[in-house]
């Protein structure tokens, strides 16, 4: 069950122009890594548990232990972890150890609820920060927003928890995830996901209906994500509410 899962996921993300050269090796990556048994550990050695152990039983009750072994029930989306590193490594061999790797530090942890054995925010936390920033940074777009009936987490939680995997371009993709493990956190994705909501301040201030604030945020595919973060951070908060446009 889990293998049709690992490759409907795959399959979904490879519809994408810059993943389907790598449908093949994605699968079997997303195979191996569900049946990897180290994966518990390394979770918990990083202080997250992002899903419910359970156990796999046979005919007649024969208990099989953890299923999956790896403690990962492949979920919509799990793929997209794995999806970027291809572009690095020749070898898909080569590249399993690093996805492991990011999944069981960070990205396990935007599907986890509790953050307080770690100082990386888990989803919640991220959350939070994302709109913390936003709302001080640009208060008249988050209340536009709310208006439409379209809070800007919204928009932001999907780019968040899928790491921006699909929605910026692969190069930026990966240069986000430099600060990620630069700061050993996922706090830049919050801050990637309001420079962006804030650099389209416009665009979304004139919108009037939450189709349009939709197609105004369709295609980040133009994003230099790192000088946008750069921006939003250091720009003077006295002028924020016309300054990121």
């Amino acid at each position: 069950m889990t293998d049709a899962l690992c490759a409907g996921d795959v399959h979904e993300i490879c519809d994408h122009a810059h993943y389907f050269p790598f449908e093949e090796s994605m699968r079997a990556l997303l195979i191996a890594f569900t049946r990897d048994a180290n994966v518990p550990a390394m979770c918990a050695a990083h202080g997250c548990a992002p899903h419910p152990r359970l156990s796999g039983s046979g005919r007649g009750g024969r208990s099989f232990g953890p299923y999956p072994p790896a403690g990962v029930l492949p979920f919509r989306g799990l793929g997209n972890y794995l999806a970027p590193l291809c572009y690095l490594y020749p070898h898909p061999a080569d590249a399993y150890p690093v996805f492991r790797q990011l999944y069981a530090r960070h990205f396990c942890r935007l599907h986890a609820v509790s953050d307080e054995a770690s100082t990386s925010p888990a989803l919640p936390a991220l959350c939070c920060a994302f709109e913390s920033m936003l709302q001080r940074a640009q208060p008249g777009l988050c209340f536009h927003l709310l208006r439409l009936g379209v809070p800007a987490l919204r928009l932001a939680a999907p780019w968040m928890i899928h790491a921006f995997v699909r929605h910026l371009e692969v190069e930026q993709v990966l240069l986000l995830w430099d600060r990620v493990i630069g700061y050993d956190s996922l706090l830049p994705l919050a801050v990637a996901a309001a420079a962006v909501i804030a650099f389209r301040r416009e665009a979304l201030l004139a919108a009037s209906s939450p189709a349009e604030v939709a197609e105004a945020m369709e295609d980040l595919s133009q994003i230099q994500v790192v000088p946008l973060m750069q921006h939003f951070l250091f720009y003077d908060g006295v002028g924020a509410e016309g300054g990121a446009a």
